[in-house]
């Protein structure tokens, strides 16, 4: 992960490279040589003229960040270019001694670029090693506070828990049961003068949307739109999630008026129907209220999905390596909110919104373990034989809060009480450098 003083790493690594191909036989400069090089040239063009007018930022903000996931997204494009690479696999990188070594205290990126450049790697590792290192965003890390001490746990965890929230309203929330992050399962509660009636309406809603089910498919109609009445139909039965109740019927109607055409009048009257009557179902749970007017009032945009599918994607692929960090209901039922606003179709403001939320969530809820266990390894209340396999897996599981926080940051000025990230992400960085010892 990098730290906001590594942006001028990435800048000086990019130079370097520059000169590298600049530097190439005459034998690799042929006009196939010059359009490769161009490649290169015009990712690391854009990347200076981002970064230029936010270079003295204090604090890694949402344009940066921006500015990182698209150099990611652009080094990935040319990794991903045979052409590219075995032209880059061919040209040996120009060492420059300790132009990574200038800064009082270099970074682990710094270092290792150091060290790979005095063994003339091929351009090829330079590209890849800079891939991985901006493949998780920017690190929160004050500037100014780089040179001091690190504070005690017992003073940062008493902060860490004034700054972490609950839980938000989302489709999902997360536990931590023996160190393994699983989904909270929480069923919401229906408003008191209506807590009568919702069981009734919640049978009826079954039993027409068995109906709509049958019909649909004697209608023959879109797979899709079947599929999806079906995952609406589950919901309901299942009643442990308004949220996804109401997503997924918001999706549905969307869905659905795009064949009125091509269904019977009767099918699709009785699916319109349904949908309503789904509205007015959820209507009744204070959750699904107070989320739809959260949603409604943010600050988002149909381009916000594209940085938190990356988050998701990240996060799906940690989790799947390290399968201890937690329960395997985790990565699947992320997949599905990836799809979900990955999809031009289910990708409404509710659901980006409902990502952001989902994602929120996760933080706050290893932030949470992170200081309960910190608390106990300062009195040294934990286990003495678990303590390192323990120490492991949070370390784990705060690196990947971590990492979801860095992606997460620039939707904190569109999304009300998210602020909480930074501070809380400072404090965070600090401690995880003490369980790395």
């Amino acid at each position: 992960m990098l730290e906001a003083r590594d942006l001028s790493t990435l800048v000086d690594a990019l130079s370097a490279l520059r000169a590298s191909f600049e530097s190439a036989p005459a034998g690799q400069q042929g006009d196939w040589a010059q359009d490769q090089y161009l490649k290169f040239e015009a990712v690391r063009f854009r990347f200076i003229n981002r970064y230029g007018p936010v270079r003295r930022a204090a604090y890694p903000d949402g344009r940066i960040m921006e500015i990182v996931y698209s150099l990611h997204e652009d080094l990935q494009r040319l990794c991903e270019d045979d052409e590219f690479m075995d032209h880059a696999g061919s040209i040996r990188a120009r060492p420059r001694p300790n132009l990574f070594l200038r800064s009082k205290q270099p970074s682990e990126l710094s270092f290792g670029l150091e060290s790979l450049m005095k063994q003339r790697p091929p351009v090829s590792a330079v590209m890849n090693l800079l891939l991985r290192a901006t493949a998780d965003g920017v690190v929160f890390r004050d500037p100014e506070e780089a040179e001091l001490p690190l504070r005690s746990p017992a003073a940062d965890v008493k902060k860490l828990r004034t700054i972490v929230p609950t839980q938000k309203i989302a489709p999902v929330q997360f536990d931590i049961v023996n160190d393994r992050l699983v989904i909270a399962h929480r069923p919401s509660e229906p408003r008191s003068e209506g807590a009568n009636i919702v069981p009734l309406a919640k049978a009826d809603l079954i039993k027409r949307g068995n109906e709509v089910i049958d019909q649909l498919k004697r209608s023959n109609c879109d797979p899709r739109l079947l599929a999806q009445f079906d995952a609406l139909q589950k919901a309901v039965e299942d009643g442990n999630n308004i949220i996804e109740v109401g997503l997924t019927n918001i999706v549905c109607t969307m869905i659905g008026k795009g064949y009125e055409n091509e269904l019977p009048a009767a099918v699709f009257g009785l699916m319109q129907a349904h949908t309503v009557g789904v509205q007015m179902y959820v209507s009744q749970f204070p959750d699904w209220v107070t989320f739809s007017e959260q949603a409604v009032s943010a600050d988002i945009e149909g381009s916000d999905n594209k940085m938190l599918s990356k988050s998701l994607e990240h996060i799906i692929e940690t989790i799947s390596r390290s399968s201890d960090l937690a329960d395997p209901e985790v990565p699947r039922t992320l997949r599905n909110l990836k799809e979900t606003i990955d999809d031009p179709v289910r990708s409404t403001k509710r659901a980006i919104y409902a990502a952001a939320r989902t994602l929120e969530n996760l933080i706050i809820r290893v932030f949470q373990h992170g200081a309960d266990f910190l608390e106990k390894t300062a009195v040294k209340t934990v286990d003495g034989l678990s303590t390192t396999a323990s120490k492991v897996i949070v370390y784990g599981l705060l690196t990947l809060a971590l990492s979801t926080a860095s992606g997460l940051h620039p939707l904190a000025s569109k999304i009300d009480g998210m602020g909480w990230i930074k501070d809380a992400a400072k404090i965070v960085q600090r401690q995880i450098e003490i369980l790395k010892e």
